[in-house]
């Protein structure tokens, strides 16, 4: 019966008691399931700050030792760079002189070659009485001696161009290597500078995150009396499940004893049924009463499972959440054991920047590397410029190379260096054919001159026999190309016959006699 069996008796006050008492434990289990993520959120970030402190101190002293052996190595570095780039300079000057020497002695050899050429052609048009052979000879010679001493002087200038080409390619090759060195200094000095950003971005984290652990703490210390009243209300919710699971165990023990003495008449039954088979009317009212026990012995199970399986399954989640709830409240004394000693640290951190204040120039020296933190980021963007630049330049570069492995461009060297040699070819066959027309212009000008000469030299004779006045002393023919040796031959020549008296030339056309022209004719036609 429902009403006066033992096991599904319940009180329904002490119902409600358990019932809100399972409502404050789920609520208080809730809120420390909370508390719990946000502790161990509060460990997490605490370990990261630690981690990331180191890691800023070790980037900090990795920064410093790299700024010191940036400096010490590029200051020598640089003092070379530029002793060798003013030698450079001083090269490059001295090699232009040179050249300009060279282009000097380069003219006064040619005109020194015009000057030999037109004073072998004036020698043989000049009259001989003059200068005699050896004067001219003399001169000759002095004009050979001075075009040995420019040889030899110009000999020794290429020698000492050639000497300043390896010297110029030398130091373009250091320069180089000095340029490639500067490079990979560039490059370490962008490492730092990415280094040093992330020590910013470290400490603007390590920031936040103090921030977030005060506000951690700030939460803890409001949450800390809740937590005592909770761990109260556990200790005594834990004791009153313990007599909550005493008592349904001896219930339990109650309704096996019961189930057993079912079980034993239940037997007895079937023996007697089996024993005494007259006995078929007892039997069927004997079965029709087991049939009623059984059914009641289902009901009451089903009461008793209703009714008691909410209890049994909140115990056994109560036992089994008994662990974790342990573990929570160690990682609680873990983490106020963390507040103590991070609040000790940060005394330590007070103290250590009330001893950085005291020191004397930190000020200033802070200020240094403001400046210093300032100037490296203005380099640094100088340098992005000058990258990027490079790097348009370097994309030109490969626009250029693609299009010369077009048709257009193909082999473009090798033609361009056949041309050339074609260039250089055609413009040295030019200057031979120049030359070899100006030489056969002045043979043709000093053969014509020779027999010129002889044809006077006749005439002379003949005018000298024949006419025997005093008035005329000689007459001669000219050609018109005594005026200017350096005149080249032409095609045709402008002739006129003039007439001599004591050193005096006179043209003969208009100023002579009907007689004198006629005989001037006849010698002139006779030699």
């Amino acid at each position: 019966d429902p009403e006066t069996s033992p096991l599904i008796k319940v009180d329904p006050e002490k119902l409600r008691r358990d019932r809100a008492t399972k409502a404050n434990y789920d609520r208080w289990r809730k809120t420390i399931s909370q508390c719990m993520a946000d502790v161990s959120e509060h460990q997490r970030r605490i370990i990261e700050v630690k981690a990331l402190r180191e890691t800023v101190s070790e980037l900090e002293y990795a920064l410093d030792i790299s700024n010191q052996e940036l400096v010490r190595d590029l200051q020598p570095k640089k003092t070379e760079a530029q002793t060798r780039v003013n030698e450079l300079r001083q090269l490059t000057d001295v090699i232009q002189r040179w050249v300009e020497y060279a282009h000097r002695i380069t003219s006064k050899k040619t005109r020194i070659s015009q000057k030999h050429d037109d004073l072998t052609m004036s020698m043989t048009a000049l009259d001989t009485g003059n200068r005699d052979l050896r004067t001219v000879e003399r001169e000759l010679d002095d004009k050979r001696d001075k075009k040995d001493t420019l040889n030899t002087r110009m000999s020794r200038l290429g020698k000492e161009m050639m000497q300043l080409n390896t010297r110029v390619a030398n130091l373009s090759a250091q320069a180089s290597r000095m340029e490639q060195l500067v490079k990979d200094r560039e490059a370490k000095f962008l490492k730092e500078k990415q280094s040093t950003v992330r020590r910013t971005e470290l400490n603007e984290k390590n920031h936040r995150l103090q921030e977030e652990e005060k506000k951690i703490i700030d939460q803890i210390t409001a949450l800390r009396p809740k937590i005592r009243v909770k761990e109260i209300e556990k200790h005594k919710q834990r004791e009153y499940s313990k007599d909550e699971e005493e008592r349904l165990s001896s219930n339990m023990s109650t309704f096996t004893g019961q189930m057993s003495s079912l079980k034993s008449l239940d037997h007895d039954i079937s023996k007697s049924a089996i024993s005494d088979k007259s006995h078929n009317t007892s039997l069927e009212l004997i079965a029709e009463k087991l049939q009623k026990l059984k059914d009641q012995k289902k009901e009451q199970e089903l009461r008793l499972q209703d009714v008691l399986q909410p209890e049994l399954n909140r115990i056994q989640r109560s036992i089994a959440d008994q662990e974790s709830h342990r573990a929570m409240i160690s990682g609680n004394l873990e983490l106020l054991k963390y507040h103590d000693k991070h609040k000790t640290l940060e005394n330590e951190m007070d103290c250590l920047e009330e001893e950085l204040q005291a020191i004397e120039g930190h000020d200033v020296a802070m200020q240094e590397y403001a400046q210093a933190t300032k100037q490296k980021t203005k380099s640094l963007d100088t340098k992005a410029r000058l990258e990027g630049r490079r790097g348009g330049f370097v994309e030109q570069i490969h626009h250029i190379k693609r299009k010369l492995q077009t048709a257009e461009y193909k082999n473009i060297d090798d033609r361009h260096r056949r041309a050339m040699i074609k260039h250089d070819t055609t413009q040295i066959a030019v200057s031979d054919l120049d030359k070899y027309h100006k030489a056969l212009d002045r043979a043709l000008l000093r053969y014509h001159g020779l027999k010129i000469g002889e044809i006077n030299k006749i005439i002379r004779e003949l005018w000298t026999l024949t006419y025997k006045g005093q008035d005329i002393s000689n007459i001669e023919i000219v050609s018109g190309m005594e005026c200017s040796s350096r005149v080249a031959a032409s095609k045709s020549y402008n002739y006129r016959v003039v007439m001599s008296k004591a050193g005096t030339h006179l043209d003969m056309r208009g100023r002579c006699s009907a007689g004198q022209r006629v005989l001037a004719s006849i010698v002139i036609r006779l030699a």
